[in-house]
């Protein structure tokens, strides 16, 4: 399980959510999934697993973690920068 637009999950709906969540003011480290974890959580996991990320799942990835208030070159000792 993870963070799903409804039909599914992975970096591009869990992305929409923090954007959502950032912009409502709301802090993303805080809020967690039915099962348990935060978006930033499943961003992490995602990206320590997957080594398939397209550019544009990258770049959107990217943004999330600043709006979020996170590094995108330290984020899940990954440098989302260098990935694509």
């Amino acid at each position: 399980g993870g963070w799903t637009d409804g039909f599914s999950a992975g970096p591009g709906p869990t992305a929409d959510a923090v954007f959502a969540l950032a912009s409502a003011g709301v802090d993303v480290h805080t809020v967690e999934s039915i099962d348990g974890i935060t978006a930033l959580d499943f961003l992490e996991t995602y990206l320590s697993e997957n080594e398939d990320f397209t550019g544009a799942a990258i770049a959107k990835t990217t943004i999330a973690l600043v709006a979020a208030g996170e590094d995108p070159t330290t984020f899940a000792d990954v440098d989302c920068h260098l990935q694509c």
